[in-house]
């Protein structure tokens, strides 16, 4: 069964049961939310992490890993041992001879992440090819 969104189209149902999950982010003093499916990547910076959106470049209290574990069930992978990439944001992909890309057409505050060899095979697998 179909919802209606703001604009009283029905939604699909595969949208519908996509789940979600608030990350914190930190600007001005305050703890701010954002979910999870606007996030392109996540970029590991010491105990902390950075999350990529349309609005910037945000900083999140949560370590890549903590943030890995609580978006196991998600659209998100690990493309590096420094990133989590949302592959529904991913617009393109370049294999180069035992890495790759992923690029992200669209989100002014991120160009492309690299894809280490060793995470290779399960990106490509989640992407499709």
């Amino acid at each position: 069964m179909a919802e209606d969104d703001t604009h009283g189209q029905a939604m699909p149902a595969a949208l519908l049961d996509r789940t979600f999950v608030k990350i914190p982010y930190e600007s001005n003093g305050q703890t701010h939310f954002v979910r999870s499916d606007g996030v392109a990547a996540v970029q590991a910076e010491g105990r902390y992490s950075f999350l990529y959106h349309d609005d910037g470049r945000l900083f999140c209290p949560w370590s890549i890993t903590t943030t890995e574990s609580r978006l196991k069930n998600s659209s998100f992978i690990k493309g590096h041992r420094s990133y989590l990439i949302n592959t529904d944001h991913v617009t393109s992909f370049e294999r180069k001879k035992d890495n790759g890309l992923c690029f992200f057409d669209g989100n002014a505050y991120l160009d492309q992440v690299t894809v280490s060899r060793s995470y290779l095979k399960q990106v490509r697998k989640s992407l499709g090819l």
